[in-house]
């Protein structure tokens, strides 16, 4: 388990640790076959083209498009998505966005690596990466492809589809400062893993929440949205 998988999921597993009832619904978008059920041992019902085996015990797996997820409104309390908006054209952004706030009756958490200094640090990773393996890391290849969205465009497109509505909260979160994200993915091309990587691990899986706050300052890998419908949380006594 690399640190920035336990990095990418601490903010919503603490969200979900405060907000999500024991029966409440949640579905992961683009979860493969474990997502959040690696630190969040809850039945979570899980949104992919493909589950390669093994799944997680704790996954409910379903196939389908994110611009096109297969559930009436309102099917579930909670909607996360990490790391799959910058996998989409631009043009399919907004449809994504649109179909993962109609399926949520609380709150959609959604994250994606943003903007162009990101996108010169993932430079710096693929050309350490093909130096070793001999070819371009297959998902930067498709962050190149479509191009990593500005914050602003995402801010936009969340205040344009959801931004209006009476009684709604938009949050954003800084995750895994940049230097930090660049030198733990150089430091994983090592193996076995060098001792400093090894430190850092046991620290973070001591304390993940703390461990990421005090990684995420300046300059982020990662921005998560966190669009909640607090009327609906009030009624959770929340």
């Amino acid at each position: 388990m690399d640190l920035d998988l336990l990095m990418r999921y601490t903010p919503l597993v603490e969200y979900l640790e405060t907000h999500a009832s024991q029966g409440a619904r949640i579905l992961e978008v683009g979860s493969g076959s474990f997502g959040i059920t690696r630190f969040y041992k809850r039945r979570i019902v899980g949104l992919d083209i493909s589950f390669p085996p093994p799944i997680s015990p704790y996954l409910e797996p379903h196939h389908g498009n994110v611009t096109a997820i297969p559930f009436p409104d309102s099917s579930f309390d909670f909607v996360l998505c990490m790391d799959v908006l910058e996998h989409l054209s631009r043009n399919e952004r907004g449809p994504a966005i649109r179909e993962m706030w109609r399926l949520a009756r609380k709150a959609v958490l959604c994250g994606l690596p943003c903007g162009v200094k990101t996108s010169t640090y993932e430079e710096k990773y693929n050309t350490a990466f093909k130096q070793r393996f001999g070819r371009d890391n297959p998902w930067l290849a498709e962050h190149k492809k479509h191009r990593l969205p500005e914050v602003v465009e995402i801010r936009q497109l969340w205040l344009q589809i959801a931004g209006d509505m009476p009684g709604v909260r938009i949050e954003e979160i800084r995750n895994v400062n940049l230097d930090f994200w660049l030198q733990t993915h150089l430091e994983e091309q090592t193996k076995p893993w060098p001792a400093s990587y090894r430190k850092l691990r046991e620290a973070a899986m001591r304390n993940p929440g703390e461990f990421t706050r005090q990684k995420s300052f300046g300059d982020c890998y990662r921005r998560i949205f966190i669009v909640t419908r607090t009327d609906q949380l009030a009624g959770m006594g929340v």
